[in-house]
């Protein structure tokens, strides 16, 4: 049964009213409602002044408070109870999907195939709405990469978007970009209609789609808030009612761990040892996998939405492809420039063992032995399509080694070993020919300066030992 609304001011002064006129013979049949329809009675009120008025109100206050409990902060308690009793619920929901979509799959074999849906979105400044103490994020770029064990990352959707910096949030918007991914609000390439791009990441993922419902997309936690203010963005243009499922990449990364290692751990978090194998950072510096903008401005790799959804996916198949003896491919499941790129590599494989039952692909893997089998990566090499809609673009896909400009190469270090490497001698380091420490001086002499005359003038005068 739904809560009565909460009582104003003017609600707790016709009580006083009513009891009033009863108590001088009045008779009010209908109760308030022949108070409230009583000319008098609001006479009455509007002769009150201010601080009698904000006596009643203060009345009314202290009820709805006593009604609905407040933190300290002033919000609901009841609405905070109901936000997480629907969080818990959301979150009880997605661990059943993932769980039952895994193991379903891994039970017809069909694991290796099954796609996902990766999201990443960067920022330009945040604004946080005081009404109902939520922070909007302001878009500046997002990217989707569809995955699977057996193809790595397959497809790539990347756009920047343009924006109007409101007035206020200039200074935030400059240090956050200088400080991370240095974009800018009015690029050639960005896109500035959210209708249009939800068309775009419709048509991305129409492909995925089951019983005309979209596959839900996979983020990091720390991308759970600031996601969720593009899609709502891109919806309310495009005047859809479509609702994407936005669930935890480190749960189906935990879960995918599980699934393909006998040994993974059964009591452990999944998602918190799945959160540690991405926070390695393995492939954080590795080149060829950023967007266009990203490759042309140093140290903005590690922070580029196109890059680092692709890193997930090779963090995910670096760990999951080995154990089911899936090959390897460079541009999909790790670096186009890795170091087994171009040669062949050992990789750790699982044969089959005859068993008498082998319908419970899991169960046939507990009794699988491990062997090495020799792959030869540099024949399978292939770039990841990206699919860019953005303006500047010269077709509507491209790959990313035509898009990425060439690296320089890094300077070799100056070390010791490196200077003596080619010499048959190694010289043995003394106090006369050790180099000086931080400069480029002589080096010292073990003679000591005592027994030489000090030269000018001084406190001490002329020293003469």
């Amino acid at each position: 049964m739904p809560k009565k609304a909460p009582k104003s001011g003017f609600y707790y002064f016709m009580l006083e009213y009513k009891r009033r006129e009863e108590n001088q013979g009045r008779n009010f049949p209908n109760g308030l409602r022949d108070v409230q329809s009583d000319p008098k009675c609001s006479e009455a009120w509007n002769a009150l002044s201010i601080e009698e008025k904000n006596d009643y109100n203060r009345i009314g206050k202290e009820k709805r408070e006593k009604q609905f409990k407040l933190t300290g902060m002033g919000e609901s308690v009841e609405l905070l109870q109901r936000e997480k009793r629907l969080h818990m619920e959301y979150e009880a929901n997605m661990k059943d999907y993932i769980d039952r979509s895994i193991r379903e799959a891994d039970k017809i074999n069909n694991l290796d195939v099954m796609s996902f849906y990766f999201i990443h979105v960067n920022h330009f400044y945040t604004k946080v709405n005081l009404d109902n103490n939520t922070t909007d994020y302001i878009p500046a770029e997002y990217a989707l990469a569809e995955f699977s064990l057996k193809d790595g990352v397959k497809r790539i959707h990347h756009q920047i978007i343009n924006t109007t910096i409101e007035t206020g949030y200039t200074r935030e918007y400059i240090e956050h970009s200088d400080s991370t991914h240095k974009l800018t609000n009015e690029l050639p390439e960005g896109e500035n209609d959210y209708a249009v791009m939800f068309k775009n990441l419709e048509e991305f993922l129409d492909p995925g789609k089951t019983a005309n419902r979209f596959p839900p997309l996979y983020t990091m936690k720390n991308m759970k808030t600031i996601v969720p203010c593009l899609l709502e963005r891109m919806s309310h243009a495009a005047k859809s009612d479509v609702i994407f499922d936005l669930y935890s990449l480190e749960y189906l990364f935990g879960t995918l761990m599980g699934t393909v290692n006998i040994n993974f751990p059964k009591t452990a978090g999944r998602a918190i040892l799945a959160e540690a194998q991405f926070d390695k950072d393995a492939y954080m510096w590795s080149s060829d996998i950023e967007c266009y903008y990203h490759a042309n401005i140093e140290g903005t790799g590690p922070y580029c939405s196109q890059s680092l959804v692709q890193q997930w996916g090779f963090t995910i198949a670096d760990y999951c492809c080995p154990k089911l003896g899936l090959d390897m491919i460079p541009g999909a499941h790790c670096p186009l420039n890795s170091l087994i790129s171009g040669f062949q590599s050992m990789k750790m494989t699982e044969p089959k063992i005859p068993t008498k039952d082998t319908s419970d692909s899991e169960a046939s893997r507990k009794k699988q032995g491990k062997t090495f089998t020799i792959i030869d990566y540099g024949k399978q090499s292939a770039p990841t399509p990206v699919i860019n809609y953005s303006a500047a673009s010269a077709a509507s896909v491209s790959t990313m080694s035509s898009r990425v400009a060439p690296q320089k190469q890094m300077r070799a270090p100056k070390t010791m070993a490196k200077v003596f490497e080619s010499s048959d001698e190694v010289p043995i380091m003394n106090d006369d020919n050790f180099p000086a420490i931080g400069g480029r001086g002589k080096p010292r002499s073990d003679k000591s300066d005592a027994n030489k005359p000090l030269i000018g003038r001084g406190r001490g005068g002329i020293r003469i030992d």
